[in-house]
């Protein structure tokens, strides 16, 4: 459903000449599982979430409206009004803000051949 969803808005966007078309665009974005502690994982998941905030809103709804369950069904309208508070949002951009200001720090700490003073630039800009 999420897929159909974000298609459907793709061809519509393409309709109206609000996306452009060429090859490598309009590729399909997931949002994957967080399975590993990478702060560069993190950050892809963030900035994958924004850009089909409104794919999952719109899946949200739907199950709210028609799951299977009731479980399903109030599962999705809790996560819906979570998802739609001011402070989700804000946490949301604030969070990808910072992840993007230390994912830097975070690939320069993993590297065996660190150079320390480079790293302590990235702390300083961290901070």
């Amino acid at each position: 459903m999420f897929r159909e969803k974000q298609r459907e808005k793709v061809v519509e966007g393409i309709g109206i000449g609000e996306i452009p078309i060429g090859q490598g665009l309009n590729q399909e974005i997931i949002i994957k599982r967080l399975g590993d502690t990478h702060w560069s994982s993190h950050t892809s998941t963030l900035i994958n979430l924004i850009h089909l905030f409104s794919f999952v809103i719109d899946v949200l709804e739907y199950i709210g409206e028609n799951g299977n369950d009731d479980p399903q069904r109030d599962e999705a309208i809790e996560l819906l009004d979570v998802m739609s508070r001011f402070e989700f949002v804000f946490v949301l951009l604030l969070m990808r803000k910072i992840l993007e200001i230390t994912h830097d720090l975070s690939q320069v700490l993993q590297r065996r051949d660190q150079n320390i003073v480079n790293a302590m630039q990235l702390v300083k800009v961290s901070k």
